[in-house]
């Protein structure tokens, strides 16, 4: 069991005493203090600890029985490139916890640091692998911020136990997690556990990339992320909304996104595959997605988006989207179970396969959707160059049915309208 250790004021003996809200120094010669947990052992509230370059191989408990608000900041001061706190796979890299129920709210940053090779406990009492917070007193606001760090190959005993950020028994509290790399963990970087409640997580800028686990993050607000190349069963879980977002490349079980809260906007989803539903988006209630691109998704049995809803009267709305090249078993693009409904208005897409939807999906109006997305590469080798010349010169004054689609203009013979839609199509398809 990891021991409490009480943020208060205290001198020891490789360092002196300071004064409050004080700036604290740690590095190998010339600082404060040599280790980040003599610096943690001496902070008062409002401190910041400052640690040089350098890799520090320690496992840091922040604990503390304070009746004001328990305020402290850990940053790197040469950035996560050089800065790296490596738990050597023996623990929780930095384990935060407020026992006294009389405590106030935490307010904690971390920033400009690698977290490395943590591991969480699979036994009660659970902790998070590189990061765990509790705080007992439920009546109190609290605040996490981790801002430009990277989190490396954090783990547990057993895959997919618990989280690698793990925030438990919370109440009230905001989670930010800006421009932060999560990378090589086998269970879920962000999550939420016990008697949290009211507590709300903003992802920006981050970049989760091979992961391996049931997902990646849940919950929480999603901007301007990529997930790229993870092994999950999802990506994220119950996200209350994804913004400008990426996925890319990910093998996923179910989907990229499952049980979305509310809306997807300026999202990409490319090359995605699912072993048994769709390759990017399962919904179980209704939502909006919107401006979103589709590109190269191999879903099982449905397609880059599926929508199960039939037991709400209310519909899913899928605008301004593309759709090219994502196939399924049923429906490429779009999949409805029976009673669901689902609105698309003003998407467009081509090659999606066997066919762009399956089900009951309502046409709102001005949509596009081709058989193939560039006609004019009558090979199909994903460009428009002198071999598809040839085959349309071979084809002059035909009909062009040797060649399915070869009348580009559809006038029924192959002539120079065709030639000229050939030519204003040169180059690649992509």
């Amino acid at each position: 069991m990891i021991p409490y250790r009480p943020l208060i004021a205290a001198a020891v003996a490789t360092g002196t005493a300071h004064t409050s809200a004080d700036t604290i120094t740690v590095c190998a010669d010339g600082c404060d203090y040599s280790s980040i947990q003599a610096a943690i052992d001496v902070a008062q509230d409002g401190d910041t600890i400052s640690i040089g370059p350098g890799e520090y191989f320690e496992r840091c408990t922040v604990f503390g029985y304070l009746d004001h608000a328990s305020h402290l900041v850990i940053e790197g001061s040469a950035g996560p490139d050089k800065t790296i706190v490596n738990g050597q796979g023996f623990g929780t890299v930095f384990a935060f916890g407020w026992s006294d129920d009389n405590a106030a709210g935490v307010d904690i940053e971390i920033r400009g640091l690698t977290i490395r090779n943590g591991r969480g406990t699979s036994t009660e009492p659970y902790y998070g692998a590189a990061i765990d917070v509790r705080v007992s007193n439920y009546e109190e606001f609290s605040r996490v911020t981790l801002s430009n760090c990277s989190f490396e190959d954090c783990a547990y005993p057993q895959p997919d136990f618990q989280s690698a950020f793990l925030i438990r028994d919370v109440y009230l509290a905001e989670i930010s997690v800006d421009n932060c790399r999560f990378s090589g963990g086998n269970a879920p970087w962000i999550d939420l556990l016990g008697r949290t409640v009211d507590v709300h997580h903003t992802a920006r800028s981050c970049t989760f990339e091979d992961n391996s686990s049931s997902f990646v993050v849940s919950n929480g607000v999603l901007v301007d992320c990529t997930f790229q190349n993870n092994d999950t069963a999802s990506v994220a879980h119950s996200a209350r909304s994804i913004a400008g977002s990426r996925f890319l490349s990910n093998r996923v079980e179910q989907a990229c996104v499952v049980d979305l809260g509310l809306s997807i906007q300026d999202s990409v989803f490319e090359g995605n595959e699912s072993s048994s539903l769709s390759a990017g988006v399962s919904l179980d209630k209704p939502a909006e997605i919107r401006r979103c691109d589709f590109r190269d998704n191999t879903g099982a049995d449905r397609g880059a988006i599926s929508v199960d809803t039939s037991v709400n009267s209310e519909s899913t709305l899928i605008v301004d989207c593309r759709f090219e090249r994502n196939s399924s078993d049923f429906g490429g693009a779009v999949w409805a179970s029976p009673g669901s409904l689902v609105e698309v208005y003003n998407c467009s897409g081509c090659e999606n396969l066997p066919t762009a939807f399956y089900g009951k999906i309502t046409d709102a109006g001005a949509n596009d959707f081709a058989p193939v997305c560039c006609p004019a590469d009558l090979n199909r080798d994903g460009q428009v160059a002198s071999d598809d010349l040839g085959l349309l010169i071979a084809l002059w004054g035909t009909d062009g049915t040797v060649v399915p689609g070869s009348d580009l203009d559809g006038d029924g013979s192959i002539r120079a309208g065709d030639l000229g839609l050939l030519i204003a199509a040169w180059g690649s398809c992509l």
